[in-house]
């Protein structure tokens, strides 16, 4: 018996700091979601001109690393590039989803752990959050796919690909980028895994309440 309360309150504080972490954590994601309203906000004020200018100011020392090698980017090669800003804004909406979904999972972890410091385990509660949080791990990964799809259509319509430099292009296989609907798997397999957990918790919550009714 004493051994079950020592595991209870082992568990309990555990519980408890997870739930303070998820906090810490809850902030922070706000907070670049914040960040990401806040630029695109900026960027639908600022003309094109401005940014192409913000950016030459930023590649003074700036290089991309490739396997290849590294690609110094020069104003030479910003010339090159005619900044689709209605793309940019949608690859930052985008972007902004994908922050809020993230939030989501952990708002809804967040619910979780205050009822399991209750000590509500078996709950059909329990079983929702996490049922919704493994449909925001599938909602993830198709987030995913969508901004590859955005960041093709922003190089594709923003490069003058054909007025590259060669060492550029060949560095880069800028010619040879598509459209390709390839989808992250783990987070889906992850987002079903949870999903059958969760009706594993809510069968076991009903069984649960069945055994309390009886006694």
């Amino acid at each position: 018996m004493e051994e079950q309360i020592v595991v209870h309150k082992r568990f309990k504080t555990l519980a408890t700091v997870m739930y303070v972490l998820s906090f810490i954590v809850m902030i922070i994601d706000g907070l670049v979601a914040a960040g990401v309203v806040i630029g695109g906000i900026v960027l639908a004020i600022m003309p094109v001109d401005e940014v192409m200018g913000i950016l030459s100011n930023l590649t003074m020392d700036a290089s991309l690393e490739t396997p290849g090698g590294a690609v110094t980017i020069t104003e030479e090669i910003l010339s090159y590039v005619n900044l689709d800003k209605t793309m940019l804004m949608l690859l930052l909406l985008l972007s902004l989803l994908n922050v809020l979904i993230i939030l989501f999972i952990i708002i809804l972890v967040n619910r979780w752990l205050a009822n399991l410091r209750k000590g509500n385990i078996l709950t059909v509660q329990n079983s929702k959050y996490i049922e919704y949080i493994g449909y925001s791990f599938v909602a993830f990964a198709l987030m995913e796919m969508l901004m590859s799809i955005a960041v093709s259509l922003l190089i594709k319509s923003s490069i003058a690909i054909s007025e590259l430099p060669a060492d550029f292009r060949e560095f880069f296989d800028i010619e040879n980028i598509g459209i390709t609907f390839d989808i992250n798997l783990i987070p889906v397999f992850a987002g079903i895994l949870i999903w059958m957990i969760a009706k594993s918790l809510k069968y076991g919550s009903y069984l649960q309440d069945e055994y309390d009714q009886t006694v």
